[in-house]
C-alpha cells in the first residue's frame, strides 16, 4: 500500500497542450453577487467551451496542423492509443469570439450571452464553464446558506425545449 500511495503522489500531472492556430476569446459573462449588507456587486467572469467541442489535431506537424486526434466518440487510433501519447501528439485549439458566436451559438449581449441551442445544424448544445476572470480557472460557488437565480426567456423556444 505504501509503494501505491508513493506512486500516486509521484505521478506527474498532464494536460492537453494548446493549439498555436487560435487564440482562446473567453465570451465575457459578468456575474452579480449579492449580500444582504453590501447590496450587489458585479463581478467580471467569462465562459470556456468544454474540450469535447474543440478541434484537437495533430501538433506540430511539418506542414501545419495534421489530422484528427479524435472528436465526438471517437480516437485517432495512430496519435492516441494511450493517454500519454495523445498529450505528445495533439494541440486543443481556442476558440476566437468570432468562432463562439459562428460555430457555437454563444454569442454577447447585455450584461450576459445568448445560447443558440443549434448552429448550422451540425452543432446542437454548447457546453460551457464559467471561468474567474482573476485566476483563469473554473468559477468555484460555495453555496451553503446562498441562492442561484439566472433567467431564460423561453418565449420563442420550439415546442419540447422548455
Amino acid at each position: 500500500r505504501v509503494a501505491a500511495c508513493i506512486l500516486v503522489l509521484m505521478h506527474r500531472g498532464e494536460a492537453q497542450q494548446p493549439g498555436t492556430l487560435s487564440e482562446e476569446q473567453h465570451p465575457p459573462m459578468p456575474l452579480w453577487v449579492c449580500s444582504a449588507e453590501g447590496g450587489c456587486l458585479s463581478e467580471a467572469t467569462s465562459l470556456t467551451l468544454d474540450a469535447g467541442r474543440r478541434w484537437l489535431h495533430q501538433a506540430n506537424a511539418a506542414t501545419g496542423p495534421g489530422g484528427q486526434c479524435g472528436g465526438q466518440g471517437f480516437w485517432n487510433a495512430t496519435l492516441c492509443p494511450d493517454e500519454m501519447s495523445c498529450t505528445a501528439n495533439c494541440a486543443l485549439e481556442g476558440i476566437s469570439s468570432a468562432d463562439y458566436a459562428a460555430q457555437y451559438g454563444v454569442i454577447g449581449v447585455p450584461d450576459g450571452v445568448r445560447i443558440n441551442y443549434v448552429t448550422h445544424e451540425t452543432n446542437v448544445g454548447s457546453r460551457l464553464y464559467l471561468m474567474d476572470s482573476a485566476t483563469e480557472n473554473y468559477k468555484m460557488f460555495h453555496l451553503k446558506n446562498r441562492e442561484v437565480a439566472f433567467d431564460v426567456d423561453i418565449s420563442t423556444l420550439d415546442c419540447g425545449m422548455n
